[in-house]
């Protein structure tokens, strides 16, 4: 039921990992030999070992880390709005990792922008008009590719 409602917000990647992450979660649980607790059960001792876990052990980075909380966090919060458990969602006792942005988007400084521009007009016009409607169009080359 949880994996319908976000379905109907989310992409296919989006529904993989919602799927990924909470499998992951329940595999941690029946290696710990918790494979029967009921959700109502979770505490925020048991909850703090599964986030240890991911980073030393799994090697999570922090956004990974956040976006697994992000996950866990909005289920149990289905949980609670369905009435299929009571109390208060022990994922909010996690805190956040700090993110470190690295320089994977790094905007192109003027003076790179205008060596490539003139560079692609010397060499290949086509490629400057397809890359001004990329960039006036706001578009991520993420979704140019799907």
């Amino acid at each position: 039921m949880y994996r319908n409602q976000k379905s109907q917000k989310l992409y296919k990647r989006g529904i993989e990992f919602y799927t990924n992450t909470l499998e992951r979660f329940v595999k941690w649980l029946e290696d710990q030999g918790l494979d029967n607790i009921w959700i109502g059960d979770l505490d925020n001792g048991l909850i703090q070992q599964y986030f240890m876990y991911l980073l030393p052990k799994r090697k999570n980075s922090a956004k990974t880390y956040n976006n697994t909380l992000g996950v866990l966090k909005t289920f149990y919060n289905v949980c609670l709005k369905q009435e299929w458990v009571e109390g208060k969602n022990p994922f909010d006792k996690i805190d956040k990792q700090p993110e470190k942005y690295g320089t994977k988007n790094k905007p192109f400084t003027n003076e790179q922008i205008a060596n490539i521009k003139e560079y692609v007009l010397d060499y290949d016009p086509y490629l400057w008009k397809i890359i001004c409607f990329i960039y006036y169009s706001f578009m991520r080359p993420s979704e140019i590719r799907r």
